[in-house]
């Protein structure tokens, strides 16, 4: 499962980053795994979390790690580059800018009727980078 925030390219933000999501690995108590890719705009921090599937600690602490790092990198205004289709929807709610009484922010809307008018019975891909059929929408 991997966690890729971008941020700005910004030498103190990404140590900032990297010590942040490093802690929490190490809270959770899984090896810190990640690398990253500079570019002349952007910084993302490419991160793996490896862990033993048999280990049933290991295992209930990664949906978590990875909910806390979502969270973490929205706080700072950072967008994922890929995610786990696990964390999918996770993902697609921190874009939440323009939110409505739901709290589906305008992106999410956006997405929505595209999906609407170009998916219309919602079998392609649903609930891929958290853009669901109406069907399954609340």
């Amino acid at each position: 499962m991997g966690f890729s925030p971008i941020l700005p390219a910004d030498g103190a933000r990404a140590q900032t980053q990297f010590q942040s999501t490093r802690a929490r690995f190490e809270a959770a108590g899984i090896d810190y795994y990640g690398a990253f890719s500079v570019g002349a705009r952007a910084i993302i921090n490419i991160n793996e979390i490896l862990y033993d599937r048999d280990n049933a600690q290991m295992a209930r602490a990664v949906p978590q790690l990875m909910d806390t790092l979502i969270a973490d990198a929205a706080k700072h205004g950072y967008g994922e580059y890929r995610t786990h289709i696990d964390a999918m929807d996770t993902v697609a709610a921190t874009q939440n800018y323009g939110a409505d009484a739901s709290g589906v922010g305008a992106m999410g809307r956006l997405n929505g009727v595209l999906k609407d008018a170009l998916d219309p019975h919602g079998i392609l891909a649903p609930g891929k980078q958290g853009i669901w059929p109406a069907r399954y929408r609340a």
